[in-house]
C-alpha cells in the first residue's frame, strides 16, 4: 500500500510542480513583507497533506484498500484483472453509499459478514437482504 501512496505522490509532485512553482513567483513578486509571508504560507498549507479535507483521506484510504485487495487476490491473473477487480469494487463502494440511509443496519450486517471478500460482495448481500425485506413484507399484506 505504501508502494502506491508513493507512487501516487510522485506523479502527483510532478504534475503540481510547475503549478507551484509559477504560484511561487507569484508570491515573490508581492512588496509587502507580510502578505508575501501569508502567501508562501497558504501554498505551504495547500500542498501538505493536511490540507486535505477528511473525507478525501478517507477516499483514499478506501480506494488504496481495494487496491491492495484486488492485487492479492487477482494478481496472478494479470492488471487487467486487477483493474476489474478494483472498478467492481468502487462502483459497488459508490452504489452502497446510496442505499446507507434508508438500510444502514442491512449494509452493516453484510460488511461484518462478506466485507473481506470485498465491497461487490458486500453490495450484493446487502441488495438480496433489501429484496427479501420488500418480498416479506408484500406476502404480510
Amino acid at each position: 500500500m505504501k508502494k502506491w501512496a508513493l507512487i501516487a505522490g510522485l506523479l502527483a509532485a510532478s504534475f503540481a510542480a510547475p503549478i507551484y512553482a509559477a504560484d511561487l513567483a507569484e508570491c515573490a513578486a508581492i512588496p509587502d513583507d507580510g502578505k508575501r509571508l501569508a502567501c508562501y504560507d497558504a501554498l505551504a498549507k495547500a500542498a501538505s497533506p493536511a490540507g486535505v479535507s477528511e473525507q478525501q483521506r478517507k477516499e483514499a484510504f478506501i480506494r488504496d484498500d481495494i487496491i491492495d485487495r484486488c492485487q492479492r487476490e487477482m494478481g496472478s491473473f494479470g492488471a487487467s484483472m486487477v483493474k476489474a477487480c478494483v472498478d467492481e469494487d468502487l462502483s459497488s463502494y459508490r452504489a452502497l453509499g446510496t442505499l446507507l440511509q434508508e438500510h444502514g443496519a442491512i449494509i452493516e450486517r453484510c460488511q461484518r459478514q462478506m466485507g473481506r471478500f470485498g465491497w461487490s460482495m458486500v453490495l450484493a448481500c446487502a441488495e438480496e437482504d433489501i429484496e427479501a425485506a420488500r418480498a416479506l413484507q408484500r406476502m404480510r399484506q
